[in-house]
């Protein structure tokens, strides 16, 4: 990642106390327009908490996402890697990123080599509007998760 991960997680931990509780991952998500409840939420941190404490500290969310990098068996959570190579395009977390941002992003997370014909293809195919050449958090939430299954 370009952007560190420790200002990755700055942006993330909204009240600036060191901590991404479930409310906080609520209150994220429903701003990148991918609302979850708070049930949801809290089975988001139970997966990715490696301290059992019900929230993501820093040293967590370090971890979560190393550990989503070195996983080739796809049973790890890759929920946290997603979000970050997301959040260093969208600083201001508002859900959407534009079609470029997003080349860049899918070329280094699965270490292929993609134009942003591609991706607007990609993305065509739900029913985003590739002619704003933005795309929103759910939809390339929802298309890495199909490409993880596709490329294991």
């Amino acid at each position: 990642m370009e952007l560190p991960l420790e200002q990755i997680y700055r942006i993330l931990d909204l009240d600036g106390h060191g901590r991404i509780t479930p409310k906080t991952l609520q209150t994220i998500l429903r701003r990148l327009g991918k609302p979850v409840t708070l049930a949801q939420a809290k089975e988001i941190v139970w997966e990715n908490d490696s301290k059992a404490r019900e929230y993501i500290d820093f040293d967590s969310f370090e971890y979560a996402i190393r550990q989503a990098v070195e996983d080739d068996s796809g049973t790890v959570p890759h929920f946290f890697l997603t979000l970050a190579d997301w959040i260093e395009f969208d600083r201001e977390v508002t859900g959407r990123v534009s079609v470029d941002e997003l080349v860049y992003i899918i070329s280094r997370r699965f270490n292929i080599k993609v134009a942003p014909g591609d991706v607007r293809s990609m993305f065509a195919n739900i029913g985003t509007d590739t002619a704003t050449e933005y795309i929103s958090y759910s939809d390339y939430e929802e298309q890495i998760q199909v490409r993880r299954m596709l490329i294991r």
